[in-house]
């Protein structure tokens, strides 16, 4: 659907004129909650639990890390997880926590892209940096808390 432009911009060029676009879409428009449904879930969870635990390791994330980077589960029901997925048994995470696998999985490729070797993306993870946009990170690892 077109809008129609104000007339102080008729006036000018088609090059020149901004482009107006529909009413923005409403939260439903964008986003069907029914994807974070338990049958949505499902085939996400073992794998995405998976990938988040090769990465966990390659980083050389303490137990204690990886329980705050999930939302901090209970421990029995992150091992009851880690079972699980390693299993290939039935599993469905919960949202946040397919959300935040998932974060874990774009901070990956991102070191795979701005890093030559996977080495110096763990040790960038791991080492001090001079945080020249905020100075309360500075000296300090990406990963600290």
């Amino acid at each position: 659907m077109e809008l129609p432009l104000p007339a102080h911009l008729v006036s000018l060029p088609s090059h020149r004129r901004p482009s107006v676009s529909p009413a923005p879409a409403t939260p439903s428009d964008i986003l069907d909650i029914s994807r974070f449904a338990g049958p949505n879930r499902r085939p996400l969870s073992g794998p995405g639990l998976r990938i988040f635990l090769v990465n966990a390791d390659l980083w050389a994330m303490p137990e204690a890390e990886r329980l705050l980077v999930l939302g901090l589960p209970s421990r029995s029901t992150f091992y009851a997880w880690v079972k699980a997925a390693r299993a290939q048994a039935e599993l469905i995470l919960p949202a946040d926590v397919l959300i935040r696998s998932s974060a874990v999985l774009g901070i990956q490729k991102a070191l795979q892209i701005l890093h030559i070797s996977e080495a110096e993306g763990v040790a960038w993870m791991r080492g001090p940096h001079q945080a020249w946009l905020e100075p309360a990170f500075s000296t300090r690892a990406a990963t600290s808390s």
